[in-house]
């Protein structure tokens, strides 16, 4: 699933919701987790908010990508969120 070449809020609003509906396959989840995190690298910009809000294997997708190519974000995380992530 390669959608992050759509990056408007509409679009955003849904793979959020797909990333966070445990419904939706892990697979999807992951998908659509990495497909925001496309889509903030690419625009160099973060919305800490909404990666914050995502759980699971859709967090863990977005947060590998981002710690690969942005690792200030990915500290900026830790210490806005640091219950959510075991170091």
């Amino acid at each position: 699933m390669n959608v992050s070449q759509f990056d408007d809020d509409g679009v955003i609003h849904i793979l959020m919701n797909v990333a966070n509906d445990v419904s939706f396959d892990d697979m999807i989840r992951a998908s659509a987790g990495e497909s925001l995190a496309e889509i903030w690298l690419r625009k160099s910009r973060i919305d800490f908010n909404q990666l914050g809000s995502l759980v699971g294997i859709a967090l863990n997708e977005a947060l590998t990508l981002i710690k690969s190519r942005r690792i200030e974000w990915y500290k900026t995380f830790l210490e806005l969120f640091s219950l959510k992530v075991s170091k």
